[in-house]
Formats: C-alpha cells, sequence, structure tokens
C-alpha cells in the first residue's frame, strides 16, 4: 500500500535500509510461495461455445507466475460440478480444449474453470453456460423476442414443417409452413402479437413440437 511505501521511504532516510518485500512485492512468492492469499494468475476470460457436436472451451490469462494448472469443471444444473480434465499451467496467454465427452440429449450445460495454485489454493470463474442444439430441434431467438424472431433448424433432415403460434388460451395468432435448409436462418415478423406468453408448435415429421415464446415492446 500506498502507507507502506511511505514507511518504507522514510525508515530508509533514517536507518538507511529498506524493506526489500515493499520494493520487490513479488520476493514473497519466490520466498514463501504464495501464503494461501493469492492467486497469481489474472483471468481475463473464460468462455463455452458449441461447435462441431463438441463444447469448445477458452480462457486467456495473464500474471501467470509460480501458478500450478486448471481444472474444467462441467454441471448439467449449474449448481453440481465435477471435474472433466486438467491443464498444466504453461506460461501462456490463452487456453483450450474441447469437450465431447457429454449426453447429447442434454440441451445444456454449465462450465466454470478452477485455478488451483501450487499449494493447493485455488479459485474459480464465473459459471458460463452453453446450449447443446438438439437433432430435430429447431432454434427461436432472441427469446422474449420485440418485433421479430430467428428460426435456425438444427437437424439436416429437416428441410420444412408447419408451425402454430398461441396464447396460454389456444388461441392461434400465426400459421405459416416454414422451408429452409440446414443452419440456414430465417427472420419471421410478430409485430402482429400483443405484448404476452405465447406457445409455438410446430410439426415436424408428424410430431409436436413446443416451445415458450415471450413478447415484449
Amino acid at each position: 500500500s500506498q502507507k507502506e511505501i511511505d514507511r518504507n521511504n522514510t525508515a530508509y532516510s533514517i536507518q538507511g535500509n529498506r524493506n526489500p518485500y515493499i520494493d520487490h512485492p513479488e520476493f514473497v512468492n519466490e520466498v514463501w510461495g504464495v501464503c494461501g492469499l493469492v492467486i497469481p494468475v489474472t483471468l481475463k476470460s473464460f468462455n463455452a461455445a458449441y461447435k462441431n457436436q463438441n463444447v469448445h472451451l477458452t480462457w486467456a490469462v495473464e500474471n501467470e507466475y509460480a501458478f500450478n494448472h486448471y481444472e474444467i469443471e462441467r454441471s448439467t444444473d449449474g449448481l453440481k460440478f465435477e471435474t472433466i480434465n486438467k491443464s498444466k499451467a504453461q506460461g501462456l496467454s490463452n487456453y483450450g480444449l474441447d469437450d465431447a465427452n457429454f449426453d447429447s440429449k442434454l440441451t445444456r450445460l454449465y462450465y466454470r474453470l478452477k485455478m488451483v495454485n501450487q499449494d493447493e489454493t485455488f479459485d474459480y470463474s464465473s459459471i458460463v453456460s452453453v446450449e447443446i442444439p438438439q437433432r430435430g430441434s429447431v432454434l427461436f431467438y432472441p427469446n422474449p423476442a420485440k418485433t421479430d424472431i430467428a428460426i435456425k433448424i438444427t437437424d439436416d433432415s429437416v428441410s420444412e414443417f408447419d408451425m402454430n403460434i398461441t396464447d396460454v388460451l389456444g388461441k392461434v395468432w400465426l400459421q405459416k409452413k416454414v422451408s429452409t435448409t440446414y443452419g440456414s436462418i430465417n427472420n419471421m415478423d410478430i409485430s402482429n402479437l400483443p405484448i404476452g406468453n405465447y406457445i409455438i408448435i410446430m410439426n415436424i415429421k408428424g410430431q409436436n413440437n413446443y416451445q415458450r415464446l415471450t413478447v415484449i415492446r
């Protein structure tokens, strides 16, 4: 702190000697490690994205010094986590790995990064989540929506389907046959829908699928 720096300078003017740990605070790690008080790495970002049927995890760090390793933890509910992989600290600025060993039927996964020091003290990143597209499913976003929504098919075997948007009482507000290709994005005007909650009913290959939609202004 500035108070300690000022005291060190005053002591030097009187005694002629200085406290080396004030002039060089990094000496603390050199001699005693981090003493369980400070994790010697600064996490700049931690991200997860679904790519090619894997979850791609990346994180950026700086000031990685006398540090041990990173543990990647995964959860299906954002509450209970398990360690799925470890990455040794290598003095890098950017790290990454792919997670492919998960139940493909899950619709969302949660991840956090555990940063473990040499003396086993540790700290956690913030929790990030990633949506897992389901075969045969259709993505609608944003939700809540205002005047339009985007439609994206995540199954290459689906090219068209019938869609109804109803309110919670069952009144049909919009009917549409959606024709598109895998991975492409179609925009649909919903500006005629009043503010409220709706149900999107999609008939895909003879089977109804349901999603909720909230309209705001």
